[in-house]
């Protein structure tokens, strides 16, 4: 008789399950946020079957088989390393207001594992970035990985080689989510990322001493630099997972510090001449030559090879009806390397007083402010963008 009840349980539960698949195929409505209508036939097939062996139902089977508690939580939504083991993962656990926002809260909870030195400052990173774009960090090393290399995302927020292995929803108002890290994959993966860049560091810094003198060596230290800074941001993830193995060894690592100072110290020895027409006792001249100083360049002689070459215009203004004199003022400079301008850059506007005389006076002290202010801003953005040339 039992093996009759046994059988007509079984004979149940199949026709159950025939209802399940039949409804969730024809049911109209949308699925829940971030599912669909067949992973939902396939949670509810999974518990009408385990329902015919004696175990659980279709409304309380948790979204990972054998890892929930009694109420259908998955243990990972509280304990991640209960189901994924610490010798082989890293694991977070995130939650929102749907599978998106989830997805995001675990993944940053997963680099948050890693510490705050994984982030990377934003100007890093665009230094970084544009150069993969421009192909400047290709130009500098050998090897396929680079290409690997600078496909990377332009934000830390997520990590290399990290997915997201779960989903699960309460069934009122949170969605919850679980970021995983395989510690095999992050030790090849920021391995070969950090060999990439310490070969195309290797390779900026590569120079012989008559080359060191000139934007071009700035620019490539100022790289090398940003480069640095991103393997400073590697190196934790790489350290958490183990080193060993990874062809890396992490006390070798010089800081983006280091290779900025160079930068400066570089910009010491570039002197520039600055060559000026139409001035008026050398306040035009002045102006410009205070901004070098200030960005750590020295003043050169005619046969340079950097010259700023500016020309400046004073012309009397016209107003009827006015009893002020009226000059306008132009500036046009060019930062140029052996006559090859690098940098251009022009101002123009008007000043007035009760005198000709006067009004050239405060036209030039206008003059000079902007020179001061928006040229120092203007070079200052120019020698930040420079990227060295391709070899």
């Amino acid at each position: 008789m039992s093996a009759i009840k046994r059988t007509c349980s079984k004979i149940e539960a199949l026709l159950a399950l025939t209802v399940i698949l039949l409804w969730t195929g024809c049911v109209s409505a949308p699925p829940p946020s971030g599912g669909n209508n067949s992973a939902s036939a396939e949670t509810a097939a999974s518990s009408a079957l385990a329902a015919m062996d004696g175990g659980g139902n279709a409304e309380t089977a948790p979204s990972s088989a054998g890892t929930a508690e009694p109420g259908g939580e998955p243990l990972w939504v509280r304990t991640p390393d209960r189901v994924y083991s610490t010798s082989q993962y890293v694991s977070a656990a995130g939650y929102g207001s749907d599978r998106t926002a989830a997805e995001k809260n675990a993944f940053a909870n997963l680099v948050s594992r890693f510490g705050q030195n994984i982030h990377a400052d934003q100007m890093v990173v665009e230094t970084y970035t544009e150069a993969a774009r421009s192909g400047s960090l290709q130009s500098w090393a050998s090897g396929t990985d680079v290409t690997n290399t600078v496909s990377i995302s332009n934000s830390l927020d997520t990590l290399v080689g990290a997915e997201i292995k779960d989903h699960w929803f309460d069934g009122k108002s949170t969605y919850h989510a679980v970021a995983v890290l395989e510690k095999t994959v992050a030790r090849e993966s920021y391995g070969r990322l950090i060999r990439t860049n310490q070969e195309i560091i290797e390779g900026l810094t590569a120079m012989r001493d008559a080359e060191k003198n000139s934007l071009d060596a700035y620019s490539r230290y100022r790289l090398a630099a940003a480069i640095a800074d991103m393997n400073g941001s590697y190196a934790p993830v790489l350290s958490y997972v183990g080193a060993e193995g990874s062809g890396v060894d992490l006390k070798t690592l010089r800081p983006g510090s280091e290779y900025r100072l160079t930068a400066v110290e570089i910009t010491k020895n570039i002197p520039i001449y600055v060559n000026v027409s139409g001035d008026r006792n050398n306040r035009i001249k002045s102006a410009f030559s205070q901004v070098l100083s200030k960005q750590g360049f020295r003043t050169g002689q005619s046969n340079s090879r950097y010259v700023l070459n500016v020309n400046c215009a004073l012309e009397p203004a016209e107003y009827p009806g006015q009893t002020n004199k009226f000059v306008r003022y132009n500036v046009d400079a060019n930062l140029a390397d052996n006559g090859t301008v690098l940098l251009p850059w022009n101002i123009n506007d008007r000043s007035g007083h009760v005198s000709v005389e006067q009004a050239e006076n405060r036209a030039l002290s206008a003059a000079e402010k902007k020179i001061g202010d928006s040229y120092g801003e203007e070079l200052t953005r120019y020698l930040s963008s420079l990227l060295p040339e391709k070899k």
